[in-house]
């Protein structure tokens, strides 16, 4: 509902010919705005969603950025419908890779979900002190996954940066850019043991491992901070 007030302010932006007016389109997630027709007839509508465009232009939606996974076969749990899990696309493929026993000649970006596999399908080094790589793996998506806790906080904090003054843009950006080289080094780590636990068979010291688990948690916590503050 809009009161007389914003009705007038409407008509006197819109009914003064020597203006242009301005809209702002609020859309549902899933549509990718166009310039259309001013009529809204079914030959030129005003609002229209075009299959090539919708889905895949990014976004931060919870409608566009969640999605499902399904894992059937000899290895794989019977979960059901689960969303206990934190994953994303990188984990399909190393997941896949455990399950049929193959590896690829590179580090990959995901890990192997061990949380959807049976014990015998899960990698004798990751079995070792299995429930501190499981936290491990768990840190290392929010730390580095592109809609984890750090990539939600590094969208809040730019977002402030961009909307301050100069001296607030060079102080968020810079303190962004100092923690982004912390996750950045601190990422190449984790992913580094826990991809040659899976597919090379090298366990993972527990105290190496419990030493990154802890320094993951408080980069997070950092990036959380300056978001918070932001």
């Amino acid at each position: 509902m809009v009161d007389r007030v914003g009705m007038n302010a409407l008509h006197m932006v819109t009914g003064d010919p020597l203006r242009t007016p301005t809209f702002v389109s609020f859309l549902q997630p899933d549509y990718f705005g166009f310039a259309g027709g001013t009529t809204c007839t079914t030959a030129s509508p005003c609002t229209q969603v075009q299959p090539p465009f919708a889905w895949n232009h990014g976004g931060y939606q919870p409608d566009v950025t969640t999605t499902w996974a399904g894992y059937v076969g000899p290895g794989v749990r019977r979960l059901g419908s689960t969303g206990r899990t934190w994953t994303d696309h990188t984990d399909l493929r190393p997941t896949i890779l455990t399950l049929l026993g193959l590896k690829d000649d590179y580090v990959h970006d995901g890990r192997a979900v061990t949380q959807l596999l049976d014990k015998s399908a899960t990698p004798q080094a990751l079995r070792h002190g299995e429930g501190l790589l499981q936290r491990l793996g768990a840190a290392y998506k929010q730390l580095n996954a592109p809609v984890g806790r750090v990539g939600h906080d590094v969208l809040v904090a730019s977002n402030a940066a961009l909307s301050g003054d100069d001296a607030t843009y060079a102080s968020i950006e810079g303190r962004l850019a100092n923690l982004t080289s912390q996750r950045n080094a601190l990422a190449d780590r984790v992913k580094r043991l826990l991809d040659e636990a899976t597919f090379d068979g090298v366990s993972a010291r527990p105290p190496e491992a419990r030493s990154l688990l802890q320094h993951a948690n408080r980069v997070i916590r950092r990036f959380d901070a300056l978001a918070a503050s932001s």
